[in-house]
């Protein structure tokens, strides 16, 4: 046995990572605990100047100068709430009541999703209108509807009838709906330069040059083919003061179509007027990258699980948290937030102006 034998004090760390804002007296004015932190560290580093001598003929080091003493800290966050976003994203955190949003304004986008202004919806959506017509909502795959909705994330997707059942009747239907009555002679198709086509005819046509690209949907029309037409959406390849033609390629493997109308039949282009009404539970807003740096008090309240859990503290006293690097959303394993930063030197404390640790051996 060795006479001068040690004895050791090994450590292996967990506890609890709590986080708080500064008063002017450099005192933490409330700490908040982030939940599971998988890992903590505090690293110091120096830069110095080593001076060489000259007249040895060896040009030995016979001087060293520290010219800064650096400490950073990273944290490994999995609690992936509000509070913690913030503190990574630098952001500002709105708690955002429960409501109803009423006749909350939106356009129509013919097989798109809409996002709307509040998620977490409480039930179905209690109106849905293009322009002054009320919309069906979806309620199985045998029977036409309108619009699909997330209640969860607070979002609407209207029907373009390319994929599934036709839209019902309340979309691109009426006046009403923002649709545009059609004129004599309605409708008529014809193959040109390879593509099957459908010009529909109005007194006016709805929309400008600028909607060519976009879908439009027609309804009522009538004669052997309708049902191909009728309720689905369709691009706009040209347009004229009075016409609208679109490309019905889909509709009958590339072949004209054998289609009429009357004063009853109507045409939409997407992107018209809505509105919705709705109501939503409580949710949080993190607005990132809205908030300047903050230095904040990080206290680490620690059991050592090599030595009985005996307590370990440490208190970082201006913790500069640098904009979150990295914020996965999709991933196999859990999410992970890792705020990095530098340990401040603070004038405002006693001793030591960085940290301090506190335990029992």
């Amino acid at each position: 046995m060795s006479t001068w034998d040690p004895a050791n004090y090994y450590f292996s760390g967990q506890g609890t990572v709590l986080i708080g804002e500064r008063n002017a007296a450099g005192k933490a004015t409330g700490l908040v605990p982030v939940g599971n932190v998988s890992d903590l560290k505090i690293a110091i580093a120096t830069q110095v100047l080593e001076h060489k001598e000259s007249y040895s003929g060896a040009r030995g080091i016979d001087l060293r100068l520290t010219q800064e003493t650096k400490a950073t800290l990273s944290a490994t966050l999995e609690s992936f709430n509000s509070y913690n976003l913030g503190v990574a994203l630098r952001g500002a955190t709105t708690m955002r009541n429960a409501g109803t949003s009423t006749t909350e304004a939106m356009n129509v986008w013919f097989g798109k999703v809409v996002a709307l202004n509040y998620p977490n919806w409480t039930g179905a959506p209690s109106a849905v209108r293009q322009g002054t017509q009320s919309l069906t909502a979806y309620v199985n795959d045998t029977t036409p509807w309108d619009y699909k909705y997330n209640a969860a994330a607070g979002s609407i997707q209207f029907n373009d009838g390319q994929n599934g059942n036709v839209a019902a009747v309340g979309l691109a239907s009426t006046a009403n709906a923002g649709a545009t009555a059609l004129s004599t002679p309605f409708a008529s198709s014809a193959v040109t330069g390879g593509m099957a086509q459908l010009t529909l005819t109005f007194a006016t046509a709805p929309g400008s040059a600028a909607d060519v690209g976009k879908k439009c949907m027609v309804q009522v029309l009538t004669g052997t083919d309708a049902a191909l037409i009728n309720g689905r959406a369709w691009t706009i390849v040209a347009r004229t003061a009075t016409t609208l033609v679109l490309d019905i390629s889909g509709a009958k493997s590339n072949q004209a179509v054998t289609v009429t109308g009357a004063g009853t039949s109507f045409a939409a282009i997407e992107g018209g007027a809505g509105d919705i009404t709705y109501t939503y539970g409580a949710s949080n807003l993190v607005q990132a990258l809205t908030a300047g740096e903050v230095s904040r008090w990080l206290r680490f309240e620690g059991l050592n699980t090599a030595d009985s859990n005996a307590s370990v503290i440490v208190d970082v006293f201006k913790f500069s948290v640098d904009p979150l690097k990295e914020l996965s959303l999709i991933s196999e394993g859990i999410g992970q937030i890792t705020l990095e930063g530098n340990v401040l030197a603070d004038p405002l404390q006693g001793t030591s102006k960085y940290f301090n640790v506190i335990h029992t051996r």
